[in-house]
Protein backbone atom coordinates (compact mmCIF):
# COMPACT_ATOMS: atom_id res chain seq x y z
CA UNK A 1 0.00 0.00 0.00
CA UNK A 2 3.17 2.45 0.86
CA UNK A 3 4.40 1.56 -2.71
CA UNK A 4 1.38 2.62 -4.05
CA UNK A 5 0.70 5.72 -2.03
CA UNK A 6 4.44 7.09 -3.31
CA UNK A 7 3.69 6.09 -6.96
CA UNK A 8 0.61 8.10 -6.79
CA UNK A 9 2.67 10.87 -5.61
CA UNK A 10 5.00 10.38 -8.20
CA UNK A 11 3.07 10.70 -10.61
CA UNK A 12 1.20 13.38 -9.65
CA UNK A 13 4.05 15.58 -8.88
CA UNK A 14 6.10 14.81 -12.84
CA UNK A 15 2.15 15.82 -14.28
CA UNK A 16 2.39 19.36 -12.44
CA UNK A 17 5.87 20.03 -13.62
CA UNK A 18 5.24 19.33 -17.44
CA UNK A 19 2.26 21.75 -17.39
CA UNK A 20 4.65 24.71 -16.09
CA UNK A 21 7.54 24.00 -18.81
CA UNK A 22 4.68 24.10 -21.16
CA UNK A 23 3.27 27.48 -20.17
CA UNK A 24 6.62 29.03 -19.57
CA UNK A 25 7.56 27.94 -23.37
CA UNK A 26 4.34 29.59 -24.78
CA UNK A 27 5.50 32.79 -22.75
CA UNK A 28 8.42 32.27 -24.32
CA UNK A 29 6.89 32.52 -27.21
CA UNK A 30 4.61 35.35 -27.31
CA UNK A 31 7.62 37.52 -25.71
CA UNK A 32 9.26 37.23 -28.91
CA UNK A 33 6.62 38.21 -30.85
CA UNK A 34 6.26 41.26 -29.08
CA UNK A 35 9.88 42.93 -29.88
CA UNK A 36 9.38 43.07 -33.58
CA UNK A 37 11.06 46.22 -34.67
CA UNK A 38 9.60 49.38 -35.23
CA UNK A 39 10.32 49.33 -38.96
CA UNK A 40 9.61 45.72 -39.60
CA UNK A 41 7.61 44.99 -42.34
CA UNK A 42 4.84 43.27 -43.08
CA UNK A 43 3.02 40.84 -46.04
CA UNK A 44 -0.21 39.29 -46.68
CA UNK A 45 0.46 36.07 -48.40
CA UNK A 46 -2.68 34.33 -49.91
CA UNK A 47 -2.18 30.86 -50.42
CA UNK A 48 -4.00 27.95 -52.11
CA UNK A 49 -3.95 24.15 -50.93
CA UNK A 50 -4.15 24.76 -46.81
CA UNK A 51 -7.13 22.30 -45.09
CA UNK A 52 -6.31 22.00 -41.58
CA UNK A 53 -3.97 23.47 -38.88
CA UNK A 54 -1.78 20.69 -39.64
CA UNK A 55 -0.77 22.92 -42.81
CA UNK A 56 -0.93 26.06 -41.08
CA UNK A 57 1.65 24.29 -39.04
CA UNK A 58 3.81 22.72 -42.16
CA UNK A 59 3.72 26.59 -43.35
CA UNK A 60 4.67 28.46 -40.33
CA UNK A 61 7.75 26.24 -39.38
CA UNK A 62 9.24 26.00 -42.87
CA UNK A 63 8.82 29.57 -43.48
CA UNK A 64 10.46 30.58 -39.53
CA UNK A 65 13.92 29.24 -41.16
CA UNK A 66 14.19 32.17 -43.17
CA UNK A 67 16.49 34.65 -41.96
CA UNK A 68 14.90 38.16 -41.09
CA UNK A 69 11.55 36.23 -40.39
CA UNK A 70 10.22 37.52 -36.94
CA UNK A 71 6.63 36.04 -37.18
CA UNK A 72 3.95 34.18 -39.40
CA UNK A 73 0.80 33.22 -38.45
CA UNK A 74 -0.72 30.94 -41.27
CA UNK A 75 -4.82 30.55 -41.02
CA UNK A 76 -6.00 27.72 -43.34
CA UNK A 77 -9.96 29.03 -43.30
CA UNK A 78 -9.08 32.69 -44.93
CA UNK A 79 -5.88 30.77 -47.03
CA UNK A 80 -3.57 32.83 -45.83
CA UNK A 81 -0.65 33.84 -44.21
CA UNK A 82 0.76 37.05 -42.11
CA UNK A 83 4.51 37.29 -42.22
CA UNK A 84 6.53 39.96 -39.94
CA UNK A 85 9.96 40.25 -41.36
CA UNK A 86 13.03 42.43 -40.52
CA UNK A 87 13.19 44.01 -44.30
CA UNK A 88 17.40 44.59 -43.89
CA UNK A 89 17.46 40.82 -43.82
CA UNK A 90 14.25 39.11 -45.48
CA UNK A 91 14.25 37.92 -48.93
CA UNK A 92 10.31 37.63 -50.14
CA UNK A 93 11.46 35.44 -53.17
CA UNK A 94 13.10 32.69 -50.39
CA UNK A 95 9.88 32.97 -48.60
CA UNK A 96 7.58 32.31 -51.50
CA UNK A 97 10.31 29.20 -52.42
CA UNK A 98 10.03 27.64 -48.77
CA UNK A 99 5.99 27.82 -49.35
CA UNK A 100 5.95 26.24 -52.36
CA UNK A 101 8.30 23.22 -51.17
CA UNK A 102 5.83 22.45 -48.57
CA UNK A 103 3.84 21.86 -51.12
CA UNK A 104 1.31 24.90 -50.86
CA UNK A 105 0.50 27.44 -54.47
CA UNK A 106 0.80 31.65 -53.24
CA UNK A 107 -1.62 33.51 -55.10
CA UNK A 108 -0.46 36.55 -53.87
CA UNK A 109 2.03 38.64 -51.57
CA UNK A 110 1.16 42.00 -50.54
CA UNK A 111 2.67 44.43 -48.29
CA UNK A 112 0.70 45.80 -45.17
CA UNK A 113 1.39 49.04 -43.94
Amino acid sequence: MKYLLLLSLILVFSCRNTNTQKQDAKNNETNSVEMAPENAMKFIVTIEGMTCTGCEQTIQNSVKTVDGVINIKANHKKGMASITTDPGQTDTTLIKQKIEEAGYHITSISQKN
